[in-house]
C-alpha cells in the first residue's frame, strides 16, 4: 500500500512516501505560486512526480472538517474548500485532509503504539491534538481541540479573537509580542532564544514565562485529559532547554498528581514530519474502510 503524506504550510508543500513501518521516502518540497486553493493543488498534484500511490493523506492549518476546510488564518481567502473532494477528483485516488496539529496527533499516536496522548505543536502559532481511548476528538462541530486557544491568563489579545490564550504566551509571535512590551526590537522569536543563550537578562524573562505559561496549560490539559504522554513538537520545541524548566515546575506543583505521575512529557523536534506520517495514516484508514 503505497500512500503519500503531504503537510502543507504558508509558503510550501512537503511531502514523502509513507511506508507500513511509518518511515517517511523520497521527500519533496514543491512551492505555492500564491495561497489559492488551485495552487496547492497543483503543488501537491506536482510532490506526486508521476509516482503510483493507492492514496494521499495532507495535514492542513486551519478549521477541517469531513475534509472540507472551513477557513485557515495561513489561508484568508479559503472558505468551506472541499479540499479532499477536490485533490481526489484531479489525483484519482482517495485523499484524506486533516488539521495539520491532528495529523502530527496522528502520526504520534501511530508511532507510539496506541498511548493516549495530548499534542501541541508550538511554532508561529500554537496547534494541538488530542487522542483519547484511541481516538482523535474533533468535538460535535468536528473542529475542536483547539488547544493553543485555552486560557492561561494575561491581557494579550489572541488572533482569534480570545484573551490570554496559550498562543499569546508560548509561540514564537507570542515570544516577539513579549519583546515588544519591552521595547527590544525583534522581528522572529527564535531571535528570543539566542538572546537568552547567549545571556539577554530580558530574553531569559521572556522565555520562563513562557515556560510558566506552558506549564498552565498542561495542568489544564492533564487534569482534563489524563494522558500518557504529553508530547511537544514544532520549531520552538529547539527551546526545551529553556522553556521546559519553569513548565515542569508549575505542573507538577499545581496539576492532579496522579496525572501528572501518569504523563510522560516528551519534546520531539519538527511537527511537519509527524503530520506527514499522520496524514498517510488518516489516508489508509479511508483505504481499509473501503475494502
Amino acid at each position: 500500500m503505497r500512500v503519500l503524506g503531504v503537510d502543507i504550510g504558508g509558503s510550501g508543500v512537503r511531502a514523502g512516501l509513507v511506508d507500513e513501518a511509518l518511515q517517511i521516502e523520497d521527500v519533496v518540497r514543491t512551492s505555492l505560486t500564491d495561497r489559492s486553493v488551485g495552487s496547492v493543488v497543483r503543488a501537491v498534484r506536482g510532490a506526486l512526480q508521476r509516482r503510483d500511490v493507492d492514496a494521499v493523506g495532507v495535514g492542513m492549518p486551519g478549521f477541517v472538517r469531513s475534509g472540507v476546510v472551513l477557513a485557515s488564518p495561513n489561508f484568508p481567502t479559503w472558505c468551506e474548500v472541499d479540499l479532499a473532494g477536490q485533490l481526489a477528483q484531479e489525483l484519482g485516488v482517495p485523499v484524506a485532509v486533516e488539521n495539520d496539529a491532528n495529523a502530527a496527533a496522528l502520526g504520534v499516536h501511530a508511532a507510539r503504539q496506541g498511548q493516549d496522548l495530548v499534542l501541541l505543536t508550538l511554532g508561529t502559532g500554537v496547534g494541538g491534538g488530542v487522542i483519547s481511548e484511541g481516538r482523535l476528538l474533533r468535538g460535535l462541530a468536528g473542529t475542536g481541540a483547539e488547544l493553543g486557544h485555552i486560557y492561561v491568563g494575561g491581557d494579550r489579545r489572541c488572533g482569534c479573537g480570545g484573551v490570554g490564550c496559550l498562543e499569546t504566551w508560548a509561540s514564537t509571535t507570542g515570544l516577539v509580542a513579549a519583546a515588544h512590551e519591552i521595547g527590544q526590537a525583534v522581528d522572529d522569536g527564535l531571535e528570543v532564544v539566542t538572546a537568552a543563550r547567549t545571556g539577554a537578562v530580558w530574553a531569559t524573562k521572556i522565555l520562563e514565562e513562557a515556560g510558566r505559561r506552558l506549564g498552565i496549560g498542561l495542568v489544564t490539559l492533564t487534569n482534563v485529559f489524563a494522558p500518557h504522554r504529553v508530547v511537544l513538537a514544532g520549531g520552538l520545541s529547539q527551546a526545551s532547554d529553556l522553556l521546559a524548566p519553569p513548565m515542569l515546575a508549575w505542573w507538577r506543583g499545581h496539576g492532579i498528581a496522579a496525572n501528572v505521575a501518569l504523563a510522560r512529557v516528551e519534546w520531539v523536534g519538527r511537527a511537519d514530519e509527524l503530520a506527514m506520517v499522520g496524514a498517510a495514516t488518516a489516508a489508509r484508514r479511508l483505504l481499509t474502510e473501503a475494502s
